[in-house]
């Protein structure tokens, strides 16, 4: 997944650590902490996507 290795290495720049991984039917769940500060990423991997539309 590439999404995955996107967030670890951009929340390992900003200092937190993998903290907990949870992967399952629905996808992959990833927890990133830092101090006492606590970020988690969902993928599921059933929903369905909507092309990003930019209007200006």
């Amino acid at each position: 997944m590439t999404l995955n290795f996107f967030y670890d290495k951009l929340m390992t720049k900003l200092g937190f650590k993998i903290d907990h991984i949870d992967q399952g039917d629905f996808g992959k769940m990833k927890s990133y902490k830092q101090a006492e500060h606590n970020l988690w990423i969902r993928f599921d991997k059933h929903k369905e996507s909507k092309p990003f539309v930019r209007d200006i």
